[in-house]
């Protein structure tokens, strides 16, 4: 059987176990499809790296290691939108333009936020969602806490330049 052929018959054999994985996780129809995809995706990309026993395993791993990453980054707004609400209070002047502004800077900083690289948006969610010191983030990520720091400068920058 061809490659593509054993790819399709792992496809049929374990979707409907992986949903079910991962829709217990996330609760979501549309994100478990999405979350499903993408680790399908990775293992074709990887075919060549997985051998055949393992890529059952390996497509659990990817589908659990998205949905926890998902989960995080769902965390990590909310703690976020917590934190706003506390420093600007409810919003609930005359005509509700605190609670009005601090909902666009929100969504502002949310969309500035992924226009960031992925190293970029990982140090910052590691360094101010999950108050995590930089020296920890340095050496989990391989890299210098000079590089971190400039990882924090540049997001700092686009922040400050983008949101008046």
């Amino acid at each position: 059987m061809s490659r593509e052929g054993e790819f399709e018959r792992l496809f049929r054999k374990c979707y409907a176990q992986l949903y079910a994985f991962a829709m217990g996780m996330v609760r979501d129809d549309e994100l478990c499809r999405d979350i499903l995809s993408d680790s399908f995706e990775m293992l074709w990309n990887h075919i060549g790296d997985v051998d055949e026993a393992g890529e059952k395993s390996y497509l659990f791993r990817t589908v659990r290691n998205k949905c926890t990453d998902w989960a995080r980054s769902r965390l990590s707004r909310q703690r976020y939108e917590i934190f706003f609400k506390t420093l600007y209070g409810d919003g609930t002047d005359d005509d509700g333009s605190v609670l009005k502004e601090a909902e666009s800077n929100i969504e502002k900083i949310y969309q500035l936020i992924d226009t960031l690289t992925p190293q970029t948006r990982r140090v910052l969610d590691e360094c101010y969602f999950k108050g995590r010191r930089q020296a920890e983030v340095a050496e989990e990520l391989g890299i210098s806490v000079s590089a971190v720091k400039k990882h924090i400068a540049q997001a700092m920058k686009v922040f400050k330049s983008k949101i008046k």
